[in-house]
């Protein structure tokens, strides 16, 4: 079956390991936030999804989070590819004034 070259890209990444408690899913896109973990385990500083989404955001794409407590934590991407070759397209011909 032949893919549709505008379909948009999916990314899907699954932490057996990283524990986000349902209440906390919609707090973790908030900048500095940072889920309750046992000292020393996590060494950031609460921005990597806040700014994955900033910058999904800015190419017309999304984010979303789920979380099976005990189980895994899951992170979505949703990257339009039309949207970028808009934009790369705009870039170009800008370039080539």
């Amino acid at each position: 079956m032949a893919q549709d070259p505008n379909a948009p890209a999916f990314i899907e990444v699954k932490d057996q390991g990283l524990r986000i408690l349902e209440a906390d899913v919609p707090r973790i896109f908030v900048k500095f936030f940072r889920v309750d973990q046992p000292a020393g385990s996590i060494k950031d500083v609460g921005l990597d999804v806040h700014l994955a989404k900033k910058i999904l955001n800015l190419h017309e794409g999304g984010i979303d989070v789920r979380s099976d407590v005990g189980e895994f934590a899951s992170v979505v991407t949703l990257l339009p590819v039309d949207a970028l070759v808009r934009r790369t397209n705009a870039v170009l011909r800008m370039a080539h004034r």
